[in-house]
């Protein structure tokens, strides 16, 4: 979906992988960050470097993206081939996060929710995957690495502008998932940017 051709004069909609959602992060990051308790702080603090970061790295080029790219929207057709399903926050976006919300989010395990291990073969094959039918240009892999924090960073954000969530007795819970899901974005990106031929 990443290299069908867009046409420019038409009015489409916004992806959740959009620029703009990455400035709204960033922002609902700053603005609520004393919500999160002091043990938690530095994780806002690098999301929000982290997004800002994204936006000066990456290229305003804009495609049709899912916008929810991970596994559990994935279904094998009989004859073998692959349909994507749940296009709620699909549109105009960046691509490259659609490829960083995978790599990232197929490394949850929900048995155990705070153990995420880059693996190695799961990497190469959606990397090698990818680029059976579109190009990857990646400056680092401080680069794939934020693509995939702009998921927490999204997630973080909206947990944070929403007042009744942070009350919630599990968003410590929710803390420790983020913060072990942002850990495991560095080997994760070092491994995608090895793989990358």
């Amino acid at each position: 979906m990443h290299t069908v051709q867009v046409d420019r004069h038409r009015a489409w909609a916004t992806s959740r992988n959009h620029s703009e959602t990455v400035t709204t992060a960033a922002q609902q990051l700053a603005t609520h960050r004393g919500k999160v308790p002091e043990a938690f702080r530095a994780l806002v603090i690098n999301l929000h470097a982290d997004m800002f970061t994204l936006q000066r790295q990456s290229a305003p080029h804009l495609q049709i993206t899912h916008g929810d790219c991970w596994h559990m929207n994935a279904i094998k057709t009989r004859e073998g081939g692959i349909i994507l399903i749940d296009w709620d926050h699909a549109g105009l976006g960046l691509p490259l996060l659609d490829l960083g919300n995978l790599l990232l989010t197929s490394h949850f395990d929900m048995s155990q929710p705070l153990h995420v291990e880059a693996d190695e073969q799961k990497i190469q094959a959606i990397v090698h995957g990818y680029q059976q039918s579109s190009s990857i240009e990646i400056q680092d892999s401080e680069h794939v690495a934020n693509t995939m924090r702009f998921l927490l960073a999204w997630q973080l954000g909206s947990y944070l502008a929403d007042g009744t969530l942070v009350l919630h007795p599990d968003f410590p819970f929710v803390l420790q998932k983020l913060q072990a899901r942002y850990d495991a974005t560095r080997d994760i990106a070092d491994i995608a940017v090895h793989s990358i031929r």
